[in-house]
């Protein structure tokens, strides 16, 4: 990461990637559920967990910027997504998907 300094320009190491949601495909579906959403980001750890208003569901890392699951039914409006990695790094990502009802 470069940050600008009094002095210049630094650098900064890190020693993995933060963990960050790019975007979900598809962002919006049934409220009834059952459709496979793509996650794409940055930082996803073998045992990531998906939690969908903070209900945890099971989701398939595909490498660490991929992941998949099968939404489940929740309610007709906007939902959160929160993405727990097994070290306790967590990100969310607020209104991130659109559930409309039947």
């Amino acid at each position: 990461i470069f940050a600008a300094e009094n002095g210049g320009i630094g650098v900064v190491e890190l020693d993995k990637a933060p963990l960050a949601i790019g975007n979900l495909s598809p962002n919006k579906g049934a409220a009834a559920g059952g459709n496979v959403v793509v996650i794409e980001g940055i930082g996803f750890e073998p045992g990531v967990e998906v939690s969908i208003d903070g209900n945890t569901i099971q989701a398939e890392v595909e490498d660490s910027t991929r992941l998949r699951f099968r939404m489940p039914a929740v309610g007709a409006q906007k939902h959160a997504v929160t993405l727990t990695n097994p070290d306790g790094e967590s990100y969310r990502l607020d209104l991130a998907y659109d559930a409309s009802p039947e």
